[in-house]
């Protein structure tokens, strides 16, 4: 019976010991998770009734969910981002420095110009700052794991800078020199504002001489061949006639034709350089790691494997140059590039 007595003791103990252990498993990853929101600035649900579960109509509400992010105090709306007119006597003058065309004799001419016009200069009209909250940390993310491989990178290889036509200018608007950012142009038609605006670029939308990539430019006579304009009507797109909703509530469309493209924000990071489209101009190896030209190949000597930043395509007009007149520079992944500013501008007629 003392034996009966002592291994009932045993096993209650047992039982007690287990259940008192997994409360203090609960305990801790209550405290973890509690912790973790804080940390994150998430704030956990509080106050919910557990008896039923609310239909997704009455859970999701979104002036709620925009109260509580991070930057409430910024009017972006539900679309999650906002236009600011520059207005700025100053800024307004860099903006227009930055898209100073250096080469009028190539304005107009090339194989991409959609809309074909004789004009011997480009003028900028309006500018908006582009403020999109979420983008920007996704960005900064980026842009902090792009460090972390320069770093990396430069234990076994040289890491060049790279300059641009646009670097004066463009690092009074605040760069970082430590992952090569730049400001450079993206070019694009009335109808697809709206949606850059809302969704960034987008590398599975691209494509061209250099792969499946986002194409940005140093010379606003560049871009300004993928340009169409806009007359002032909408003519039946939804997107353009949101456009003129959103730009020119305050002052009207200025008339005539206006064309669009971006300012974008971009970490060149470590580039690889090309003339052909095909080979690296330093080693002659293959640019990419991939048959559809999705992806850079990676830099030699750097373990575990590290695929180029980017890609710049050089220009020169000689027979071994794939492009004559304005180098490319392409990105293979949009969350590397911030749409900084939307800039609106018009041709100058001969």
């Amino acid at each position: 019976e003392a034996s009966t007595g002592l291994a009932t003791s045993t096993v209650i103990g047992i039982v007690l010991g287990g259940i008192g252990f997994v409360a203090l498993c609960f305990l801790t990853i209550a405290f973890v998770a509690v912790v973790g929101l804080k940390q994150t600035g998430i704030r956990p649900i509080t106050g919910v009734k557990q008896s039923r579960i609310a239909p997704l109509h009455a859970c999701v509400n979104p002036d709620e969910v925009l109260k509580r992010r991070s930057y409430s105090d910024e009017d972006v709306g539900i679309e999650g981002y906002r236009l600011d007119d520059v207005e700025d006597a100053g800024e307004m003058n860099l903006l227009r420095e930055l898209f100073k065309v250096t080469d009028a004799h190539n304005l107009g001419i090339g194989r991409d110009v959609q809309d074909r016009m004789k004009y011997k200069d480009l003028m900028l009209q309006r500018a908006w700052r582009i403020v999109k909250p979420e983008k920007e940390i996704v960005y900064n993310a980026k842009k902090m794991i792009c460090a972390s491989e320069i770093r990396r990178a430069s234990q076994c290889m040289r890491i060049p800078s790279v300059k641009t036509k646009l670097d004066v200018v463009a690092q009074k608007l605040g760069l970082d020199a430590g992952v090569n950012e730049k400001m450079l142009l993206h070019g694009t038609k009335p109808g697809s504002v709206i949606p850059i605006l809302q969704n960034g670029l987008n590398e599975r939308f691209s494509g061209g001489l250099f792969g499946s990539g986002i194409y940005l430019a140093e010379d606003p006579s560049k871009i300004d061949q993928y340009c169409t304009a806009d007359t002032g009507s909408a003519n039946g797109d939804d997107h353009i006639e949101h456009l003129h909703k959103k730009i020119y509530k305050r002052k009207p469309h200025p008339g005539g034709k206006i064309f669009y493209c971006f300012g974008v924000k971009v970490p060149l990071g470590i580039a690889v350089h090309t003339k052909d489209g095909e080979t690296n101009q330093d080693n002659g190896t293959s640019i990419w790691a991939t048959s559809d030209k999705r992806e850079l190949v990676s830099m030699p000597g750097v373990m575990p494997a590290l695929p180029y930043h980017c890609l710049i395509a050089e220009a020169k007009d000689q027979q071994n140059y794939k492009v004559k007149r304005h180098r490319e520079f392409v990105t293979f992944n949009g969350d590397m590039t911030k749409v900084e500013y939307l800039i609106a501008f018009s041709r100058v007629p001969r």
